[in-house]
């Protein structure tokens, strides 16, 4: 996540706006925490036999409704999961603006996950 985080302080919109190797880096970046998420959820989902993950999107809200992570994160996550399908498959127009703006909040995201999964394995 050090990567990601320093990219936005290293540039500013118009030069995200007008490289693609940065744009590309931060969407690159935002899909390695969401997988990492993905994947974290779908092992601990897995081991503790907590249910059947119907798709990515419902997956951290199995991990809600076990306790493991608040609504709140449920919400952000979710919406981090859906922004990735649509980067990764294309299916609207990236709107790189958004992709910029949700840097700091993918990262506090990320960092608050990772909390919540170390306290549910005695790891805080």
């Amino acid at each position: 996540m050090i990567e990601i985080e320093n990219l936005k302080s290293l540039v500013d919109i118009d030069e995200f706006f007008n490289d693609w190797k940065i744009y590309r880096a931060a969407e690159r970046s935002i899909e390695i925490i969401a997988q990492a998420i993905i994947d974290v959820s779908s092992h601990i989902i897995a081991q503790r036999k907590s249910g059947v993950i119907p798709s990515y999107m419902n997956i951290v809200v199995i991990l809600f409704e076990n306790g493991i992570i608040s609504k709140e994160l449920t919400n952000r996550v979710a919406n981090l999961i859906g922004m990735i399908n649509i980067i990764i498959h294309e299916y609207l127009e990236v709107d790189l603006k958004i992709v910029f703006d949700s840097i700091e909040s993918v990262i506090k995201d990320g960092i608050e996950f990772v909390k919540a999964i170390r306290a549910v394995l005695g790891r805080a």
